[in-house]
């Protein structure tokens, strides 16, 4: 580069997928299709190599060595902070974007200044279109889960071809606007894996700018890149995020009431599956959400969590 900031910073978190997100940066910067870009990799503290996969095979990029894993926010925040882009793309790295995709979205978001979030449309191999948008947590859908079920389908099916605007999008890919970055700050790194993305869309939001998705952006989400293969600790932390953000934005006593909501369904769920002939999958992911209840909640670190359930990082 010649000293001018680029148009976009292409920021992919890996975690010992060091082959996926060399690939996630060729793909990003071909979907950018001529705009100016600059890569940024950050390791979250893999231990496995990555990082010298990832700086032989991608010299153009930046590379960040976390000495622990501290998450996918505190990842991508210290991403941004080396992010000198108008706009700032976090991928994950198990994220192909097709060509002129990025392109799309940058092309949007200068259109309309009032934006401070654009997500594409997330499609799985087949181009099969998957989950690219999120609710934001309300009273009303903890106290009666099926209204966030019936919302979000409400949602889905407004999905057409043109922008929409949402409460809240998917994390895999997401192209912040510097305006997003001024006035909400950075992902909370108080979220270790989950929810963190839906909590800076409120804030966003809540900074008087609009949260975008446009479906004629797509890009291709190949999944569990860094959680495939731990789906007991992977369902639990799913949910100790769900309810640091509701602790959050409500206070502790709606925290509270969401707990005991899943506990009495988990435990009417475990019940149920464990009649004949049911997944005995579905069966071990209730059965782990009760026993991490049960036992106080303990850290993904605690000896006790990683012995009953399984290590993650």
């Amino acid at each position: 580069m010649d000293g001018t900031p680029a148009e976009v910073s292409i920021v992919v978190l890996n975690y010992r997928t060091a082959e996926q997100t060399v690939r996630a940066l060729e793909c990003a910067v071909t979907a950018a299709d001529g705009l100016s870009t600059d890569e940024i990799v950050v390791d979250n503290a893999s231990g496995d190599g990555s990082a010298e996969v990832i700086r032989s095979s991608r010299p153009s990029a930046r590379l960040i060595e976390m000495p622990e894993n501290r998450g996918f926010a505190a990842g991508m925040n210290a991403g941004i902070r080396e992010a000198a882009g108008e706009y700032v793309l976090l991928l994950n790295s198990d994220v192909e974007a097709t060509p002129g995709s990025i392109a799309a979205i940058v092309e949007f978001a200068r259109a309309n200044s009032d934006v401070g979030l654009v997500a594409p449309l997330m499609v799985d191999e087949n181009d099969g279109p998957i989950r690219s948008l999120c609710l934001a947590p309300t009273l009303w859908r903890v106290l009666v889960p099926a209204l966030g079920k019936a919302g979000y389908k409400r949602w889905q099916r407004r999905v057409k071809a043109d922008p929409l605007d949402v409460e809240a999008t998917e994390g895999a890919a997401i192209i912040v606007s510097r305006a997003a970055l001024d006035k909400a700050g950075l992902l909370d790194e108080d979220f270790f894996f989950y929810h963190e993305n839906v909590e800076w869309c409120m804030r966003i939001r809540g900074a008087g700018l609009r949260i975008v998705l446009l479906p004629s952006a797509r890009m291709k989400h190949l999944r569990g890149g860094s959680s495939g293969g731990v789906w007991l600790p992977a369902r639990i932390e799913l949910k100790r995020s769900e309810y640091q953000l509701l602790g959050k934005r409500f206070g502790r006593g709606v925290r509270s009431l969401a707990i005991a909501r899943d506990v009495l369904s988990g435990a009417i769920r475990c019940a149920f599956y464990c009649l004949p002939g049911l997944s005995r999958t579905k069966l071990a992911t209730h059965c782990a959400v009760l026993r991490w209840v049960a036992m106080g909640m303990p850290d993904r670190r605690d000896a006790r969590y990683r012995a009953r359930f399984g290590v993650w990082d």
